[in-house]
């Protein structure tokens, strides 16, 4: 008797002990074999076995609670996915993409201009470094899979849909605008012959899906495996624009964030004696984003619409102080968040918190890294309920070297090992502040990608000492999954090591040494891409994606994707 003949409770567990991807080979060993191993039970349970945290096994479990199992298993849709995600993290255990692809973005353009960051970089035996990156001119979205930036053309932005690759264009006219949140081309007024101040907007979209198209994950078509589809999934439609300054801006820096209820920015403005003071002006403003467009827009076309845009909230100096927040002239910010839920339905009122994000370390160098040296390496998240009704969120966390060891410093003082539990916070969740730069110390981490629910992290990372120790070069990494199978391939990349080196044997061989490296550590199993990837990724020094896409800017100026 075949082993496929057996009654389903001993097949199952026949069949579990076999990892991933070889399940999957063994689905042509015949057409009984595939026909066995392509029913819709054994792809559920497989599905749940080996990727419970995957986006895919999360809305399955969902869709389970839920009650829709019959549905499940009628639409036959489970082997492709159990395919799809094998794949997927067979080559994020690898640290190799299933496909890397390019889009070109406008370069070089006098009407787009990033956010300045603070004037402050890490300074070690006499080499400088950055240590916030700028934001760049283009934005990912996780969740809808779309990646939005500005057209190669210079008439405005494009939106992608990741998954079909389709674009289409913003309804956002860039004609007479600098886009950096975005302010008129010419200033409103002059403080003195130097000084201009602009006047700054922003301007907010609905994104919809269409009816009938294939937006990420669909249970009721092909659970993660898309359909073909002719058109843009997305609905994007103009909702409202509002000038976020009443006397406008200096070039000075600020911070924003949003959701779909809640508009924030941060602005701190450099005195320099304009305002007759020795501290800068600082804002902390909150709108309450309405339904209605406001009573004209950018063009100056009057909307006769009495909704719009509200503020809430205005904190100006005083009022940061007393929350904690205030930045003075040694600015540690590192960036504003709002949780995801900010309006109360029933209620029809405001809720959650705002985050203010905070960051100081003892290698920093420049003009705002204040008076007092930092003792150590210390993150801290500050979060204030929207309505200012409830007590105050504080969350910190701080490392420091001693010798060649990394000591983690908890909230109450005390120094304790450095605790790898903290690796996947926050979970989602803007209230955490996990020490996340000095995991491996020398190595100091840059930029990070963290997927907390499916448990997955991708990070870049550049050693303190790589001026002085050429073998230390920068890397990025994988941490949180297990390879389903080594690999012993040639990647994207060797024939760059061929030219380089002249021999291409030496060079296949040098590019595979690099691949896979695999350290299992306090911090748990990681694998290190190529370095290929570290040029096309981390130009712009900001890496973003989740489990599915990691994605950067490249040497060329334009965005690489990387598709597991």
């Amino acid at each position: 008797m075949s082993f496929l003949d057996l009654p389903y409770s001993l097949f199952w567990e026949i069949i579990a002990h076999l990892p991933a991807v070889d399940a999957l080979v063994c689905r042509r060993l015949s057409t009984g074999a595939r026909r066995t191993l392509t029913s819709p039970e054994l792809c559920l349970s497989l599905i749940l076995l080996h990727f419970p945290r995957s986006r895919e096994g999360r809305l399955l479990r969902d869709c389970i609670r839920n009650g829709a199992y019959s549905e499940l298993k009628q639409g036959h849709s489970l082997a492709p996915l159990f395919a799809r995600l094998t794949r997927r993290y067979y080559h994020l255990g690898n640290a190799t993409p299933w496909r890397t692809r390019e889009v070109q973005v406008l370069k070089d353009d006098n009407h787009l201009h990033a956010v300045h960051t603070w004037d402050r970089v890490l300074s070690r035996d006499g080499e400088l470094d950055p240590f916030q990156a700028r934001e760049p001119l283009w934005a990912f979205g996780t969740d809808e899979a779309l990646l939005v930036y500005p057209s190669p053309d210079g008439q405005g932005f494009l939106a992608q849909d990741l998954h079909s690759q389709l674009e289409a264009s913003v309804p956002f006219d860039v004609s007479g605008k600098v886009i950096r949140r975005w302010c008129e081309e010419q200033p409103c007024e002059f403080l003195n012959s130097r000084v201009a101040v602009y006047r700054h907007y922003a301007t907010a979209f609905d994104l919809t899906p269409v009816s009938g198209g294939i937006v990420g994950y669909d249970l009721t078509n092909g659970l993660g495996v898309p359909e073909k589809t002719q058109s843009f999934p997305w609905s994007i439609t103009w909702r409202s624009e509002w000038k976020i300054h009443d006397l406008g801006i200096l070039q000075d820096r600020f911070f924003s964030a949003h959701n779909a209820t809640h508009y924030a920015v941060y602005i701190w403005q450099s005195s320099g004696g304009l305002w007759g003071v020795n501290d800068p002006r600082e804002r902390l403003m909150i709108y309450e984003l309405g339904e209605a467009t406001p009573e004209s827009d950018s063009t100056g076309e009057k909307k006769a619409v009495p909704e719009g845009p509200r503020l809430v909230q205005n904190w100006m100096n005083s009022e940061l102080s007393a929350l904690g927040v205030r930045q003075r002239i040694s600015p540690k910010l590192r960036g504003i968040y709002l949780d995801a839920i900010t309006w109360n339905t029933q209620t029809q009122s405001a809720c959650g918190h705002i985050f203010v994000h905070e960051e100081d370390h003892r290698n920093l160098e420049g003009p705002h890294r204040g008076v007092l040296r930092a003792r150590h390496h210390h993150v801290k998240s500050t979060g204030v309920p929207l309505t200012l009704i409830g007590p105050k969120w504080v969350d910190e966390c701080g490392c420091e070297v001693i010798g060649d060891s990394l000591l983690s410093l908890s909230r109450g003082g005390t120094l304790l090992p450095h605790q790898a539990e903290r690796i996947f916070d926050p979970p989602s969740w803007p209230g955490r502040a996990p020490c996340w730069r000095h995991r491996l110390y020398p190595w100091l981490t840059l930029s990070e990608v963290l997927d907390a629910d499916a448990g997955i992290r991708i990070a870049a990372r550049h050693s303190l000492y790589n001026h002085r120790e050429p073998e230390l070069q920068p890397v990025l990494f994988v941490q949180g999954v297990d390879a389903l199978h080594f690999r012993d391939i040639e990647t994207p990349g060797s024939s760059a090591l061929d030219e380089k080196n002249g021999d291409a044997e030496e060079a296949n061989q040098k590019v595979n040494d690099t691949l896979g490296k695999k350290r299992d550590g306090r911090d748990g199993y990681e694998v290190q891409f190529s370095p290929y990837y570290w040029g096309r990724l981390m130009t712009k020094g900001t890496i973003y994606g989740d489990e599915r896409w990691l994605m950067g800017e490249g040497e060329n100026g334009t965005i690489t994707i990387l598709q597991f």
